[in-house]
């Protein structure tokens, strides 16, 4: 049987013992390592009620440096961790939990609106710009969310203690979900002197913003600016120690708006998702390249030959729903290939973009390999398919409440563990297919009036009701059959056989 690592189960059960308000009082402090793994579980119970004094247990016993937010979004209890933690990575979630109370109304304003007979959501709707609308029941009631831009520098130094404004190395805005007043880079860049890695993925940049960044963070290493509507990158090259740059999603970028990213000769990896042509066009040179990912584009033979000649540093390609090659090869001149293209191949990408966390990489590594898998698992020999379960395994783990990564993940367990094809596992490897289908229960625990994790819950109920999955040797079979029983009780549930 599979037992879990000694490490997970310590954690597992002294996260257990805060949340159940029974830890037992000491004066260790743990090391970062131990402490960033723990506060890591912590988020993974992001539905859980928290009181201030487990807030107080977590604070008195941690020592995280690396906090992400990006799933559940920052709440006012966790403020109080943030405010406690001296960090040097921080990953910001949706600020719109936080409310207007002791942040000056810098957040969220609220406005309720008595509807009147004669008016409709849509003339209300056309009043505001950036509002989210929500109905209460069949009352004509409605809750109006004006969500105002914030005045970012404030906020930070509302939420960080001075230590951690002064060694912050890594600061991710992506998922904030708010507008920011102007100015506000030059703003940050005045509280944030340490800063070596930024990114402001999927939000909309102003060239006056981006010129900005470029201008007051000069020490930057790493930059994320996917899809965030640029058409030109005039400016990048004053961050000459640029290491890791992703522009991925910038379908206006010309060649001409992209040619002064050759400036940067420090460059090792580069997301582009640029048809390479325009890259091979600007006879420009990247010496020190290392990984380059042109997924999404179209790649001729000849132009990847060429651009391999002007590149030999390249080790890495990423090629995902490359286009024109039907049929592309693991390795091209000792080059590794990221495709999907078989599920060997699949294997080794979904790997690599769940270890850098990309979110559209791997979504889309799942969405190829389950089609692939409706046609040709049957072909695929056991050892391979088994690496495939503990990756996908792996994946879940790496996005621990992301439900479209879920979704994707339980049709491709589904498809491993039909009917006797779930006999393809070992022992072990179905004990831990347990546990991870109960890992997902617990997350969706909404299921009961939210559709969207309702389908989530199917999809586990699913595994669980093949016959040659229960007779597992030592199964939890009563556990199996007490939560199907609660699932069954849902109006308009899916009848379990």
């Amino acid at each position: 049987m599979n037992v879990p690592r000694l490490l997970d189960l310590c954690v597992r059960r002294v996260i257990y013992y805060i949340f159940a308000d029974t830890l037992p009082p000491t004066s260790c402090q743990l090391n970062p390592d131990l402490s960033n793994r723990l506060f890591e579980e912590y988020c993974n119970h992001f539905d859980a009620k928290v009181t201030r004094k487990m807030m107080k247990d977590v604070c008195s016993i941690l020592n995280v440096t690396k906090m992400d937010f990006s799933y559940g979004g920052l709440k006012r209890k966790e403020l109080i961790i943030l405010q406690n933690m001296n960090l040097v990575s921080l990953v910001l979630g949706s600020l719109t939990h936080l409310g207007p109370n002791k942040t000056g109304n810098l957040i969220t304003c609220q406005l309720k609106l008595r509807l009147l007979s004669s008016s409709t959501g849509t003339d209300l709707w056309a009043l505001f710009q950036n509002r989210r609308l929500e109905k209460t029941g069949n009352s004509k009631v409605t809750l109006i969310h004006l969500h105002e831009p914030i005045k970012l520098d404030a906020m930070l130094k509302y939420c960080l203690n001075k230590t951690t404004l002064q060694q912050l190395r890594h600061l991710d805005l992506s998922s904030t979900n708010i507008k920011y007043l102007d100015g506000w880079v030059e703003s940050i860049s005045k509280i944030l002197p340490s800063l070596i890695s930024f990114s402001v993925s999927g939000r909309q940049l102003s060239p006056l913003e981006f010129r900005a960044i470029c201008t007051y963070f000069p020490n930057l290493r790493s930059l994320d600016i996917s899809e965030t509507g640029l058409t030109s990158l005039e400016g990048i090259s004053n961050l000459t120690n640029i290491e890791i740059l992703a522009i991925g999603g910038l379908r206006d970028l010309t060649s001409s708006g992209m040619i002064e990213i050759f400036e940067l000769k420090k460059i090792r990896n580069f997301c582009t998702h640029t048809p390479v042509q325009k890259v091979s066009s600007l006879q420009k040179v990247l010496p020190e390249l290392r990984s380059i990912d042109l997924s999404g584009t179209f790649v001729e033979i000849h132009l990847l030959k060429s651009l391999l000649k002007t590149h030999p540093t390249i080790e890495q390609i990423g090629m995902l729903t490359s286009t024109p090659w039907d049929h592309l090869p693991p390795a091209f001149n000792d080059v590794q290939i990221l495709s999907c293209q078989n599920l060997t191949s699949s294997i080794q990408s979904l790997k690599h973009y769940s270890s850098l966390k990309d979110y559209s990489s791997v979504c889309c590594v799942l969405i190829r390999a389950g089609r692939q898998m409706d046609e040709q698992l049957d072909t695929e020999n056991n050892i391979t398919i088994r690496k495939w379960f503990h990756t996908i395994c792996e994946s879940i783990e790496k996005f621990p409440v992301s439900g479209t990564v879920h979704k994707l993940a339980l049709k491709c367990l589904q498809q491993i563990s039909r009917q006797k094809r779930i006999n393809t596992l070992s022992l072990a490897e179905r004990h831990e297919l347990v546990s991870i289908l109960f890992v997902l229960c617990d997350v969706y625990v909404d299921y009961k009036t939210c559709k969207f994790e309702a389908e989530k819950i199917e999809g586990v109920w699913d595994i669980f009701k093949n016959k040659n999955f229960l007779s597992t040797t030592h199964l939890n079979i009563r556990r199996v059959y007490e939560n199907a029983l609660e699932y069954c009780l849902i109006e308009k549930a899916r009848p379990l056989q």
